[in-house]
């Protein structure tokens, strides 16, 4: 393809000519424009590269006039990747030597280092090959639950490819997730260079956009979880005290929270209790989601709060976790279409009555997968 070069203008026309369309410049120097991109790159970006752009790839590098590849020649991406370990695992980080020495195949633990075929691409690019015994190859599908079925696991994966049942891993202390991240000491990132000369470079950069990072602080969100548990259980018998007690409660939960920056999100929590009595402290603490026991109640909780015209997010109980006994998904089911048919379902949230620490394995993982299969159910119904 052949594009005008930058900072070239098309001669004005004059009032009898006839004017040019939009992509036609008479008196432009033109540039031939192809580039070559390695497969596993074109992948790992994925949608972050324009379909224009994409457009002037070719396969053959031979022929390419500019070459977007893993690199520092020209750097305009840093791709970040992280070392996660699964959710209920005991190791708190890893050290970028030993990360190398994983992938080397030279680590005395004699784990491996697991990632897909792109990551494992991306890093042979950037590392070298891996030792013969470094590094496990899975699919993207795989790779999480083979990491639970055999602990000690410790896999790399992209940033974006981060979900709640892996624990991110700091290395050298720093982590992505991290508000205080600092992107330039962190030894866990791909340069991405457009190498050609400058003006195919400056071509490319002012016509298109290629993103700077597959980080982006604006999608994070930090959650405060807090809990509120004592608000009813201690409330004064004598009703003279009732209020001056909110009160002082109230003032010491929004103290305990209001250091939180604007964009973090403040989660609370109350078990069991009669919630009539304090549902205006409630509304006053000024929570972002509060959660609560609602599932052997049949969420007469939602209906109190939907009169109370509370106007914040909900996260009703579904799941008595008090109770060995497993729940159904269409119990789970009923249960949330009740919720959806009180408040608005924007401002509802899917979740157990409480924490899981009094349950076992066996109950757990089968009451959250018809917990996930109910949720499912009541959005497709919604849909």
């Amino acid at each position: 393809m052949y594009i005008p070069k930058p900072g070239l203008t098309p001669e004005t026309p004059s009032a009898d000519q006839v004017l040019p369309t939009a992509t036609s410049m008479p008196n432009a120097e033109t540039l031939s424009v192809s580039i070559w991109v390695p497969a596993y790159l074109a992948e790992t970006m994925g949608s972050a590269l324009e379909d224009p752009l994409r457009g002037l790839f070719i396969n053959d590098p031979a022929q390419a006039t500019i070459r977007l590849e893993v690199g520092t020649g020209n750097p305009v991406s840093q791709w970040v990747y992280a070392p996660v370990t699964p959710f209920s695992s005991t190791l708190q980080g890893v050290s970028s030597q030993d990360l190398l020495l994983y992938w080397q195949g030279q680590s005395t633990s004699g784990q491996q280092l697991l990632m897909d075929q792109n990551s494992y691409e991306m890093f042979t690019a950037l590392w070298g090959l891996a030792g013969n015994t470094g590094v496990q190859v899975l699919t993207k599908q795989e790779l999480v639950d083979y990491a639970w079925a055999h602990q000690p696991a410790v896999a790399i994966v992209p940033f974006e490819d981060l979900s709640p049942r892996w624990k991110v891993l700091p290395v050298d202390g720093l982590s992505p997730i991290h508000k205080d991240f600092d992107l330039a000491q962190y030894r866990l990132k791909i340069p991405i260079s457009l190498n050609s000369d400058p003006d195919r470079v400056a071509l490319i950069q002012s016509n298109f956009v290629i993103p700077p990072s597959n980080l982006d602080p604006q999608k994070m969100t930090v959650v405060v979880m807090t809990g509120v548990t004592a608000l009813r259980e201690t409330l004064p018998l004598r009703q003279a005290a009732q209020a001056g007690y909110l009160a002082w409660a109230v003032d010491a939960f929004r103290l305990a929270t209001g250091g939180a920056a604007d964009d973090t999100q403040v989660h609370t929590h109350m078990c069991y209790a009669e919630f009539g009595d304090v549902l205006d402290a409630i509304i006053a603490t000024d929570a972002d989601v509060i959660s609560l026991e609602a599932a052997r109640s049949d969420m007469a909780i939602v209906r109190d709060l939907a009169r109370a015209g509370y106007p914040r997010e909900v996260g009703p109980g579904v799941w008595d976790i008090h109770s060995p006994r497993v729940p159904s998904t269409e119990e789970i089911t009923t249960l949330l279409r009740a919720a959806v048919a009180t408040l608005p379902v924007e401002r509802l949230w899917v979740n157990p009555d409480c924490g899981l620490k009094t349950r076992g394995y066996g109950e757990v993982g089968p009451s959250l997968e018809h917990l996930v299969a109910a949720a499912r159910i009541v959005r497709a119904e919604l849909a």
